[in-house]
């Protein structure tokens, strides 16, 4: 596809053909991630194993006592699998840790 322009700025009214670029266009495929083996560990696997304490509220104040709470699988970041334990990072950076058994 070419264009004429004529250049404002020269004199005699040159005329210069320019190409224009034909815009791209992705096709991206779509990946489908791979099912998780058996024994690997999901993000939400994860998230069910660690607990965090959150204070217990009545009437919204803190009444001294404090509960376990599960992570959920949305809230974390990333997690670290090792032979006894899970660690887990939440998307607000808290760290926790639980057992495996």
């Amino acid at each position: 596809m070419a264009e004429t322009k004529t250049d404002p700025l020269s004199k005699g009214g040159n005329t210069t053909t320019v190409k224009l670029a034909k815009p791209k266009t992705s096709k991206k495929k779509a990946v489908k991630k791979p099912d998780p083996k058996p024994d690997q560990m999901t993000a939400a696997m994860a998230a069910k194993l660690v607990k965090c304490q959150v204070p217990e509220r009545k009437d919204g104040k803190p009444n001294g006592k404090i509960s376990q709470q599960a992570v959920k699988a949305d809230e974390v970041l990333s997690f670290r699998e090792y032979e006894s334990h899970v660690v887990v990072v939440t998307k607000d950076g808290q760290k926790f840790q639980g057992d495996k058994a």
